[in-house]
């Protein structure tokens, strides 16, 4: 049983000013009722089953980059309540309704074999995100340290007819910050978290790893994996 979630998201005033509520509580202890340890699920490496739909990406000339000129699908946004199950960065778990925001079609560049693809695919088409390696950036600097951002840089999407594509270049941004809502209440889920990095060269939060390189060990309030529940 745990009591509750710290918030992950470290905020920082006027430059030179104190850091605070690295581990402030966004979630009241009702939310303990919800939440259990488990082991992380490991997945396999993705290999794409339906080569028919996965079209190999061409060089884009300057004036065809499809990554600045969204369809009209892409354009569109719908409003989503989906029931989750979400795997935090220790392993705990939490169950609930996420709501957000996101586009019908989703564009999504990836590679598989060595062969970069684009494929297209609907939000309703997902049936989990596994974040794989967070990458971080700096921010500003103050007279307590320097300030990073670490937010999800490569991720593993799994449709619900089995198909497995593996991604970087970060995640979606209507996933950064995410309402959830269950019987013991509403909180904020997070797939980023900030640090303060000390003069000494020690981290705020106690989790080492390079400054703006990859990692692969997350706060363990950030959502590690979302399963959508059919």
């Amino acid at each position: 049983m745990w009591n509750e979630l710290r918030n992950p998201y470290v905020a920082f005033s006027k430059p030179g000013s104190l850091p605070f509520a690295f581990c402030a509580v966004f979630v009241c202890v009702t939310v303990a009722a919800d939440a259990k340890p488990r082991n992380q699920k490991q997945i396999t490496s993705a290999t794409p089953v339906n080569k028919e739909s996965d079209k190999p990406k061409q060089e884009p000339s300057p004036d065809q980059n499809r990554s600045e000129k969204p369809t009209q699908d892409e354009k569109k946004e719908k409003a989503y309540v989906v029931e989750s199950r979400i795997t935090l960065g220790d392993g705990r778990i939490v169950n609930g309704r996420l709501k957000f925001n996101a586009p019908e079609k989703i564009t999504l560049v990836h590679e598989a074999e060595g062969i970069q693809y684009e494929k297209v695919i609907g939000m309703g088409e997902i049936s989990s995100i596994e974040i794989l390696k967070w990458k971080g950036k700096f921010l500003r600097e103050n007279k307590n340290g320097m300030v990073y951002e670490f937010a999800a840089e490569e991720f593993r999407i799994r449709l619900k007819d089995g198909h497995e594509l593996r991604k970087s270049g970060g995640l979606f941004p209507f996933l950064r910050k995410i309402p959830l809502e269950n019987k013991n209440g509403q909180i904020q889920v997070f797939t980023f978290w900030m640090d303060l990095k000390k003069p000494d060269g020690t981290w705020y939060t106690g989790i080492a790893g390079p400054d703006t390189g990859l990692r692969n060990t997350c706060h363990p309030d950030v959502i590690r994996r979302i399963d959508f529940e059919k």
